[in-house]
């Protein structure tokens, strides 16, 4: 698989950032917040003065990683990079001439190792950044993509000063002073590995998609008001006021989803996001669900904890029924939900 991860920041309060992002999230009271904002009128991260997120794969991954986003800054005091665990870091920063900088980190300081055009970006306008780049001591590589088009490409570089040649992290970093801070949105990671999304995407959008009426196929979770499954699981944030439950070992719900918001665009891949606890200790088993084509196909089990919400990810570069990229119509038909599988 090569789509790793992807946030469009749209269905989670600020509140529940730790659910899915780690690292130094506080910093001179400019924490990091989802805001309004973001493109397309939707929401988005905002960083201030010295805080940061980090995201941590759960497994190594490749010694290549592509990341894409949307940033909206008021100056020049941002960053974003990727490391593994010890001193293989590479990261993107504006250069002072309103251009961008790659630079990796030398063991004790960051050293630029090329820029691009000066008066390439605008403060307060979107850009689209991609980086692309290989950890390796003489053959590291780094390329910048601006709006789509490759404003720096290096090769022969060294771009790991010790660990192992694979990342395992990538971050954003809030530097400026200056309000309304600096802004991140529709973002996504590649490795290199597999036949797709293997490669730069250009200037994509994320977009949250909720569960719409009418209930799917399956309907055997117990709504805790109410009659509707939809209507407790549609929520924008992580509400755990009102739910979807089961003690019934193999009982499904799946649910309609919102349609393609971009329609006539093609999909890099599905993530699920489930938002799941148990009640009480003992054991507890639950599996995603994608329903396409008539048929349902059970992702990995994961465990749920006491009294203690959690969100579950889940990727589908493919859809499963076919094996093929998910084609629009697909997506429109497609129910999600989830099995009490232990």
């Amino acid at each position: 698989m090569a789509l790793l991860f992807m946030d469009s920041f749209d269905h989670y309060a600020t509140a529940d950032k730790l659910k899915k992002w780690s690292g130094k999230t506080t910093g001179y009271g400019y924490d990091p917040a989802i805001v309004a904002g973001g493109r397309r009128s939707t929401n988005a991260i905002s960083l201030g003065y010295d805080s940061s997120l980090t995201w941590v794969a759960p497994v190594p991954s490749a010694g290549t990683w592509i990341l894409g986003l949307a940033i909206k800054a008021v100056d020049e005091g941002w960053s974003f990079g990727m490391s593994n665990a010890v001193s293989g870091r590479v990261r993107v920063v504006p250069n002072g001439s309103n251009g961008l900088q790659a630079q990796v980190y030398n063991g004790s300081s960051w050293a630029g190792i090329g820029d691009t055009r000066a008066s390439l970006m605008s403060a307060g306008v979107w850009y689209y950044i991609e980086l692309k780049a290989k950890l390796h001591g003489s053959t590291g590589t780094m390329e910048i993509r601006v709006n789509g088009v490759s404003e720096l490409a290096l090769t022969g570089q060294n771009t790991m000063f010790a660990g192992v040649a694979v990342f395992t992290s990538f971050y954003l970093n809030g530097i400026t002073w200056d309000g309304p801070y600096i802004v991140y949105d529709d973002l996504y990671l590649l490795d290199n590995s597999g036949s797709i999304n293997n490669n730069f995407l250009g200037d994509m959008r994320v977009d949250a998609h909720f569960p719409v009426t009418p209930d799917g196929t399956h309907q055997d979770w117990t709504p805790s008001t109410g009659s509707d499954r939809f209507a407790v699981v549609d929520d924008p944030s992580a509400n755990i006021t009102d739910y979807n439950a089961t003690l019934t070992l193999n009982d499904i719900d799946t649910l309609n989803i919102e349609n393609m918001k971009n329609p006539g665009g093609s999909i890099a891949g599905l993530q699920t996001m489930h938002y799941h606890s148990k009640a009480d200790a003992g054991a507890c088993l639950v599996a995603p669900i994608v329903r396409s084509g008539g048929a349902d196909y059970v992702g990995s089990n994961f465990a749920p904890s006491v009294d203690s919400f959690a969100f579950q990810r889940t990727l589908y570069e493919t859809n499963p029924a076919t094996g093929l990229q998910w084609a629009e119509s697909e997506f429109d038909a497609v129910e999600i939900g989830y099995k009490k599988t232990g």
